[in-house]
């Protein structure tokens, strides 16, 4: 087993990398969906922006568990339970600033975020 602070480094990276993911693939995706007419404002943009933040919550995933070092799963776990505290202040914060689908989509689509990038991430074998 590798030594203790280089795991620890590792881990920390891999979940430094899930977070740039999630930044980086919600705000380019927003910048494509600002860039489009049909999306440019109401329902439409935040749906476009829902769908942005599910897929960047699958690269985040897939981060997190492509990049561990070791319990791939925990390192997924780890940052989606961040992640849902997060998404529930901002929901209570942001109260009626936001549609309630808007809101319940990205705290309900946690878990199926996690699920998809962590298969994506998941180690294979060779040969199968």
């Amino acid at each position: 087993m590798a030594n203790m602070p280089t795991t620890l480094l590792r881990s920390a990276l891999a979940l430094a990398a899930a977070t740039v993911a999630l930044v980086l693939v919600n705000a380019g995706g927003s910048r494509v969906s600002g860039a489009i007419p049909a999306f440019a404002a109401g329902d439409a943009r935040l749906a476009a922006d829902l769908a942005w933040l599910w897929l960047g919550g699958i690269a985040a995933a897939w981060a997190a568990a492509a990049l561990a070092p070791a319990a791939r799963g925990r390192h997924v776990l780890a940052f989606f339970a961040a992640l849902g505290v997060g998404a529930l202040w901002w929901m209570l914060d942001a109260g009626d600033d936001f549609p309630a689908w808007f809101s319940i989509g990205a705290l309900a689509g946690l878990p199926l975020q996690g699920l998809a990038g962590a298969w994506l991430g998941r180690e294979r074998r060779r040969g199968a």
